[in-house]
């Protein structure tokens, strides 16, 4: 299998996995202003994530068949990822907290983030699928 799908799908939970950390602060899991049961939803969340990226790493980089383990590992980061979007058209959400946007560009960081790792996500299923072919006997 070739190195760069391995590469690209280990940043993407890698970029997960950092993400999830910096939301064990005051303005997130332990924010005042969130309810008890929002805070239990808010750290199950990001628990599941961090489960979820662990166990893509694992498949990406170990056992046989890695290309059919990187597929399954690109499917959960993908889920993840993909969740973000329509979790953008529920009432009352922000991506980020008023006056502590980060723009780039004059896009939200946490929008390009998302759109970064989706777009590295296919990149590495595109590889994937040549690779997947190229090893095929013809």
């Amino acid at each position: 299998m070739v190195l760069a799908p391995r590469l690209l799908i280990s940043f993407v939970a890698l970029t997960t996995l950092s993400g999830n950390i910096a939301d064990w602060n005051t303005t997130h899991i332990f924010s005042e202003l969130w309810s008890p049961h929002a805070r239990f939803h808010g750290a199950w969340f990001v628990i599941a994530m961090t489960l979820l990226s662990v166990v893509s790493l694992w498949l990406v980089w170990s056992g046989r068949r890695p290309i059919e383990r990187a597929g399954f590992a690109i499917l959960i980061q993908g889920a993840i990822w993909l969740a973000f979007f329509p979790a953008m058209l529920v009432p009352d959400t922000l991506l980020a907290d008023p006056g502590k946007e980060v723009r780039l560009a004059g896009i939200d960081l946490n929008l390009l983030g998302a759109v970064a790792n989706m777009i590295l996500l296919a990149t590495a299923w595109a590889l994937l699928r040549r690779a997947g072919t190229a090893a095929r006997p013809t």
